[in-house]
């Protein structure tokens, strides 16, 4: 359920420590992709790293599983489609938590956790993130803009070589944005061999990015593959 961050194996004792004194909003100072599941005496506690990096938690008040299919096979929901969130999903290209493509299924937001009452059967979604925590630790910092953007870079270029080491070859999932093409540019700035890129767009739609990425490929001698 949980890959919390190497060199630190005692960060699931820390977690539990902070649910148990009550501090679970601390919990945003564990690195790592996990969902956690703390059980105590009368609760049981379902964690999402703050990040948002690990699976997603969906839930209702009869089960909460990381996987649809099987909170269906669990016979606790019906595919009936929550019309309202795909209509927010065409508009904007997501559907923002708590909703889900499916009606009466929820899902935790990034640094949320669900408790839930053993004795009582309710249920309640907090934050995990402490606001004022937030708050008093930003423009912290103490690096100038030339050193803070060296240092996004460097730790961008070590991300990628993790991702990619001991592989022969490399893939990216390739849009016209600034994610994917900064993605794409940095790879090719460490990493000389062959790259496979990945679009998908819109036949004769004026809305497609395929153009674009189609543009970033050849920059980057990555090989182009558009599909319909």
């Amino acid at each position: 359920m949980a890959r919390w961050d190497a060199g630190n194996d005692n960060n699931a004792s820390k977690l539990f420590t902070l649910v148990k004194s009550n501090n679970i909003h601390e919990a945003t100072t564990l690195d790592g992709v996990f969902i956690a599941i703390v059980k105590m005496q009368s609760e049981i506690f379902i964690i999402r790293d703050f990040m948002g990096v690990g699976s997603q938690v969906y839930y209702n008040r009869e089960c909460f599983s990381n996987s649809m299919r099987l909170m269906k096979e669990s016979g606790a929901i019906t595919f009936e489609p929550n019309v309202p969130s795909i209509a927010v999903f065409l508009q904007k290209g997501y559907i923002p938590a708590p909703q889900t493509v499916l009606k009466g299924i929820n899902k935790l937001s990034p640094g949320e956790y669900l408790r839930y009452d053993l004795k009582t059967n309710e249920f309640e979604v907090k934050s995990s993130v402490s606001f004022d925590e937030f708050s008093n630790q930003a423009a912290s910092s103490k690096l100038s803009f030339d050193e803070a953007v060296n240092e996004y870079k460097a730790l961008h270029h070590k991300a990628i070589k993790n991702r990619i080491n001991g592989f022969n070859s490399v893939g990216v999932l390739l849009s016209g944005g600034y994610d994917s093409g900064g993605n794409l540019s940095a790879l090719r700035e460490i990493y000389s061999g062959e790259i496979e890129s990945y679009s998908i767009g819109f036949e004769n739609s004026t809305w497609s990015e395929l153009p674009l990425a189609e543009i970033m490929a050849k920059k980057f001698k990555a090989r182009f593959n558009p599909y319909f």
